[in-house]
């Protein structure tokens, strides 16, 4: 079969041309429009088209998706990258270069894929300067999903992986040197589970679930975690950038301000999405 009719079959599956596109390029990317492909491919671009319209993510099926300036590896063991993330990232890199410094030490909680701390490292070495990353993650196979990530992005051999909870397995020599500190915790409250997309259910649900916060907050437990744990890590004049949900800011806010100057992050659809700090 060749690649095009391949590619147009598959589309009416998807739901369009440049998502069959994608999931055959997964496959055979270095196989023409017009070429033979080979049976077994045909068969799995079939079987990955069908598991998508039954409810799979399509880019659990591809396997890798673009996140800022990086194509990232993405599997069931992170959550799929998503514009609001990026927009964090984009926030937290405009606090940081409004006052930056030769050397920048990032710190991705909660990392998944490494999306944030390996974009912001990414970015910010292009710049010029110094900068080192650490990725901790609660999950061992999001860490294995994190440093694979790391090597396709040609990360820094002396990059650190701390598997645990939150601050917990972070190295001491990071006390008090962080520079920008990243998090996307989870924070979809219980209540809100029943109302989510089938391609968002199948994503972790350990990523995407917390409790409460201690306020009554659904979903705010880790979100307000990060920040009550920050200061001790924190360099002085350090960024912070949190992901949350639209109802838990004003909380977060009250919790962000005895760390500094906080600035809210607004999504593409006007949601209230995040938080950024620059601390004292």
């Amino acid at each position: 079969m060749r690649r095009s009719a391949l590619e147009a079959e598959l589309a009416s599956v998807l739901g369009g041309a440049p998502q069959a596109r994608w999931l055959v390029d997964a496959l055979a990317a270095d196989v023409g429009s017009n070429a033979e492909l080979a049976p077994s491919v045909v068969d799995e671009a079939r079987r990955r088209a069908g598991a998508v319209a039954a409810g799979w993510p399509l880019q659990y099926a591809i396997g890798t998706w673009g996140f800022r300036t990086l194509e990232l590896e993405v599997t069931n063991a992170v959550l799929i990258p998503r514009p609001e993330t990026e927009q964090v990232v984009g926030a937290a890199l405009s606090a940081w270069r409004a006052e930056p410094r030769p050397r920048c030490c990032i710190l991705d909680l909660c990392t998944g894929s490494g999306a944030m701390g390996l974009s912001a490292w990414a970015e910010l070495s292009a710049e010029g300067g110094e900068v080192s990353l650490t990725l901790s993650d609660l999950s061992a196979a999001a860490l294995e999903v994190a440093r694979a990530n790391a090597r396709r992005c040609g990360a820094p051999p002396d990059t650190q992986f701390a598997l645990g909870d939150l601050y917990e397995p972070l190295p001491a020599d990071l006390l008090g040197r962080v520079d920008l500190l990243l998090a996307n915790p989870p924070y979809v409250a219980h209540e809100e589970v029943a109302t989510l997309d089938l391609e968002v259910l199948a994503e972790p649900r350990m990523a995407l679930v917390a409790e409460d916060g201690q306020t009554g907050v659904p979903g705010a437990a880790l979100c307000e975690a990060v920040l009550s744990g920050a200061a001790p890590w924190l360099a002085p004049g350090a960024v912070l950038a949190l992901e949350c949900a639209p109802p838990q800011v004003d909380r977060l806010v009250e919790l962000a301000e005895a760390l500094g100057t906080v600035t809210e992050v607004v999504d593409l659809a006007g949601r209230r999405r995040g938080l950024v700090v620059r601390c004292r």
